[in-house]
């Protein structure tokens, strides 16, 4: 890749870390038993919970410094979990 391809692509890769990020901290605190849902979620969220914490605090940090590649996996398992 040359060097303006991989600026295109870490610029992609911060954009999208974003949205995720964005969508990650919309989604509701209380996810045991949505409202008006005879579904519970329950069981899963001692493992979804953490997950959603540092993401959280990702968003908040200033991620300047930190080198693309790291930043693509972080973006990467965020949109997984953001179903995004």
């Amino acid at each position: 890749m040359t060097i303006n391809a991989n600026t295109i692509a870490e610029h992609e890769t911060r954009e999208r870390l974003g949205v995720c990020l964005m969508r990650l901290a919309a989604m509701p605190r209380d996810l045991a038993r949505p409202a008006h849902s005879k579904i519970s979620f329950h069981s899963g969220l001692p493992h979804f919970e953490p997950s959603l914490g540092l993401f959280g605090k990702v968003g908040e940090a200033n991620l300047r410094e930190v080198p693309s590649e790291y930043l693509k996996i972080v973006a990467d398992d965020a949109q997984e979990r953001s179903l995004a």
